[in-house]
């Protein structure tokens, strides 16, 4: 029985919170660059080679930034939040915080992610105009996107205060519902 050893080690610049396979050979990452959990609005979404593991690599990465002002990225909290497809090759991401204009920011960011072409930021789908059902009385950050899912062609996003689905040929917004809100004790 062969006992477990550490074959390589690879260390990013900053903090990453969750490693996803792509494949056999490839894992992606989103990355905290400044090392914190408010990312200030920067962070990067890294590709690696693990194809060799006495020599791990990153072979993509895009820097990108949502807004000049904190933003935090809901994969630092729960690894779950973290969505990759590969039949359409994309990976969303949840952020919340606030935009320039200092309003609330709640979107799910979706990335073209593949190793042939690497990596790009795609669309936004922007839950921050949820509010819920008429009377609901809701925390401020209920209407961050917290899961995402492909299912009969449709990219659904999700928050605790509405459902969007989003086309995913002509990536059109096809239906977005609002749900009620009962605060738990």
């Amino acid at each position: 029985m062969k006992h477990p050893f550490i074959a390589s080690q690879y260390v990013p610049s900053g903090q990453i919170s969750y490693f996803h396979p792509m494949d056999d050979n490839h894992l992606i990452a989103p990355n905290e660059i400044n090392g914190d959990y408010v990312n200030h609005g920067i962070t990067s979404l890294g590709m690696y080679d693990i194809s060799d593991p006495a020599d791990l690599k990153q072979i993509n990465h895009l820097d990108f930034s949502l807004s000049d002002h904190e933003t935090e990225c809901e994969v630092n909290r729960d690894y779950h939040a973290f969505f990759y497809d590969p039949s359409l090759q994309i990976t969303s991401l949840p952020f919340y915080g606030h935009g320039e204009d200092g309003e609330p920011l709640s979107l799910m960011v979706v990335f073209k992610t593949s190793v042939e072409n690497g990596i790009s930021k795609f669309m936004e789908i922007d839950h921050s105009w949820s509010q819920g059902e008429a009377g609901s009385n809701f925390d401020y950050y209920a209407n961050v996107p917290r899961r995402s899912l492909v299912l009969n062609g449709a990219l659904f996003t999700i928050s605790d205060l509405a459902l969007m689905a989003t086309d995913t040929v002509s990536w059109n917004t096809v239906s977005a519902i609002e749900l009620p809100w009962i605060e738990s004790n």
